[in-house]
């Protein structure tokens, strides 16, 4: 018994080092990327594929109808199941990628952008690939075989970024965009045939949907909110405002998405199949998501928070000055991403215990009410938007820690007690980062500023991990044997 505990838990440690080793050299792929466009190519061109993108958001998260997360989730799979999987998210993801390219043009009517009829329609040509592909990355995340998923995703982005900067040079400005990011999309196809497991067949069933499609409808209108809520704004200002303030919006709330999604990379691929995995063991959900959720939070919040404290100096660094406007959204939006990562397991924990239904209308309701308050706050200052975001964001983490109290045993109050060590460690490197900057700023540059923060931030990181007896404090001896695996 012990001894079972013990290599499961080995397995569930490589697979979080694979991944996170992986995930920050693909975070350092996507930086470079970000900050090449951002220089190469002009705010109002980012806005028009940024509107073009957003179009994008539905069909994405609906076109594999949750296969994946329902490969993950279940007990037992078999080749007939994978198979009917494989048929569900082919049937979906090609007939989404039809209907995006027949309604292009009115799109770019709509917008008033021609380019959007293009633009949408080399992007479509993404979903006729991606069955396959993620078919085969949701078995080996199963199976938590993720040096093979490196195989996949760190060539195919490396050479994607390549493809893009080269048509940029060429002068297909916006356009290379797309090119670059359907070149990834069929890169990634031929490497995972190559690497795919034994269960994974390339013939696909059509029949035997409706249990998966009873899971997948929920799960991925679950990712769909989510996802929507980055990208609603450039979907709704691309309208009123245009391409121009888009692009200022979206640098401002995609810098604080680019710092929680590096930060949670080699996490959030692992958390599913973690969870699926202690579910299938007979572990208690309500101690795994304690166990998981204060190391996570721990981890997270304090370099969130020194972000929002330093996005002046780290947004003049990556993007230029062309996008100094951006600060004062990211500023406001760093409490945004910051409640929001207090939500970060709710989804996976409640997926697994298979209450994705009523996490769909929690998920729904908190999305409508980020719809309102927008809504009443658009015809004020631009700045309210951004605080629409914060008040939705507090919103949505009481109705998701109400409905998380009824299933695991952890409301609102429990989950701030539970991780009051994590809360103390973010006060305490929040104030040593303020405490710098406000003392150094006027003497030196943002380069060196950075560097010097880091400096000063780290170490104290760690030291507080141990002040506070911190859970996080006990993987620290880990590290140098991380650096030997990798």
């Amino acid at each position: 018994m012990f001894q079972s505990r013990f290599i499961s838990l080995n397995i569930v440690k490589r697979s979080l080092y694979i991944s996170s080793a992986s995930e920050v050299i693909n975070k350092i792929i996507s930086f470079v990327s970000v900050v090449v466009y951002a220089r190469l190519l002009t705010p109002t061109e980012l806005g028009v594929f940024a509107i073009a993108s957003s179009i994008m958001v539905f069909a994405l998260e609906i076109k594999l109808l949750g296969t994946a997360s329902y490969l993950i989730r279940e007990t037992k799979i078999d080749e007939n199941r994978v198979r009917s999987s494989l048929g569900l998210a082919i049937t979906i993801s090609w007939s989404l990628s039809f209907l995006l390219i027949v309604l292009s043009k009115w799109l770019s009517t709509y917008y008033e952008l021609p380019e959007l009829s293009t633009l949408i329609s080399l992007l479509a040509i993404n979903f006729l690939f991606s069955p396959f592909t993620s078919t085969i990355i949701a078995l080996l995340s199963r199976e938590f075989a993720f040096e093979k998923i490196v195989l996949i995703t760190l060539p195919s982005n490396a050479i994607g970024f390549l493809i893009t900067v080269f048509c940029i040079e060429l002068g297909y400005s916006y356009f290379s965009l797309a090119i670059g990011q359907t070149s990834t999309a069929f890169i990634s196809f031929v490497i995972a045939l190559f690497v795919k497991p034994s269960l994974m067949k390339l013939i696909p069933r059509f029949s035997g949907f409706s249990s998966i499609a009873k899971v997948g409808f929920y799960t991925s209108f679950i990712n769909l909110f989510g996802r929507l809520e980055s990208v609603f704004a450039d979907l709704f200002f691309g309208k009123t405002n245009g391409p121009l303030f888009v692009a200022v919006f979206s640098r401002a709330l995609g810098f604080h998405t680019f710092v929680r999604d590096t930060l949670v990379s080699g996490i959030s691929g692992v958390v599913l199949p973690h969870f699926s995995k202690s579910y299938r063991e007979g572990k208690s959900p309500k101690r795994t998501y304690i166990n998981s959720n204060v190391m996570i939070t721990g981890f997270i919040l304090p370099p969130m928070i020194c972000a929002t404290i330093l996005s002046e100096p780290l947004i003049l660094i990556m993007f230029g000055e062309q996008w100094l406007e951006s600060v004062v959204y990211a500023q406001i939006l760093g409490v945004w991403i910051s409640v929001k990562s207090l939500s970060f397991l709710v989804n996976p924990a409640l997926i697994i215990l298979k209450k994705e239904k009523v996490l769909f209308w929690v998920r729904a309701g908190a999305m409508l009410s980020l719809f309102i308050l927008i809504a009443i706050l658009n015809d004020l200052e631009n700045v309210n938007i951004a605080t629409a975001f914060v008040s939705s964001a507090v919103i949505e983490f009481l109705m998701l820690y109400t409905l998380v109290k009824r299933n695991i045993g952890i409301g609102p109050w429990f989950c701030i007690r539970s991780i009051r060590k994590s809360l103390w460690l973010a006060i305490w490197c929040s104030s040593a980062c303020y405490l710098t900057f406000f003392i150094f700023n006027r003497y030196v540059n943002n380069v060196t500023l950075i560097i010097f923060e880091a400096l000063v931030l780290v170490p104290t990181w760690i030291y507080a991990l141990n002040l506070l007896s911190h859970p996080l404090k006990k993987h620290l001896p880990s590290i140098p044997s991380i650096i030997k695996r990798v």
